[in-house]
């Protein structure tokens, strides 16, 4: 159960670092 928490947490983590850096980047589409 822990590890599952874990995966579900890190791929969250991943998945909202992704969409951050890619409307935060210079010259984006806006």
């Amino acid at each position: 159960m822990k590890r599952l928490a874990l995966a579900i947490l890190l791929v969250t983590v991943v998945a909202a670092a992704s969409v951050f850096l890619a409307l935060n980047r210079p010259g984006a589409e806006a």
